[in-house]
């Protein structure tokens, strides 16, 4: 037998004013042998929600930051040959593909060096970039400048250290960003972006910090 054709809807975020068409019309008339992939920020969990029959073919695959070699591979393949360099941008990204291009093209533009000045700049831009997508309130911003503080928190953590109060239904939504996880011993920001904030959140705000 023939192996499965892929088709891949990358970024598919970006498909969402076409979901219901896709859905309803398109991929119901595709052969039985077409596999489907997406990738992107969201899962297609709302999909399923709206149509049950679906979870029995969607299956999701939450993707972790790249691996520490991986990243040096990545570099080294791209003509980054400097060791020190390639360490510091393997820290920086933590291996999450958006910000370790963002420190590579500027490592580039720099002629293969990674200033403090450009490392505080690539935080700032990193740390912009995020909350541009997540699109929240100047309120869940502060939250998350107190939660980028420790590594593990919970409701009553985030009003002692915001001096604020916060009700469960607050507590809640705040739960439901994207780059909030739960943890162990309560909630967490994904780690190498809760390194952004926490930076950026003292560099920018020292007295607070």
């Amino acid at each position: 037998t023939e192996p499965p054709l892929i088709l891949l809807f990358d970024s598919f975020e970006l498909w969402e004013p076409i979901t219901d068409w896709l859905f309803h019309s398109f991929i119901p008339r595709l052969s039985a042998n077409v596999r489907l992939i997406s990738a992107g920020r969201d899962s297609l969990r709302s999909i399923q929600t709206r149509s049950p029959s679906w979870s029995l073919l969607v299956q999701h695959v939450h993707l972790k930051p790249l691996s520490k070699n991986l990243v040096h591979d990545y570099l080294k393949n791209n003509g980054i040959d400097d060791l020190i360099l390639r360490n510091t941008i393997v820290k920086l990204s933590d291996g999450i593909p958006f910000s370790m291009n963002l420190c590579y093209k500027m490592a580039l533009e720099n002629g293969e060096r990674l200033e403090t000045a450009n490392l505080k700049q690539i935080v700032r831009i990193l740390c912009q970039s995020v909350l541009e997508e997540l699109d929240i309130t100047i309120y869940q911003r502060s939250l998350l400048e107190a939660a980028s503080v420790v590594r593990q928190f919970d409701k009553e953590l985030l009003m002692n250290i915001t001096d604020q109060s916060l009700n469960y239904e607050e507590f809640d939504q705040f739960c439901d960003i994207p780059i909030i996880m739960k943890a162990k011993d309560g909630w967490s920001l994904v780690d190498g972006i809760r390194n952004w904030f926490q930076t950026d959140f003292k560099e920018h705000s020292p007295e607070l910090f």
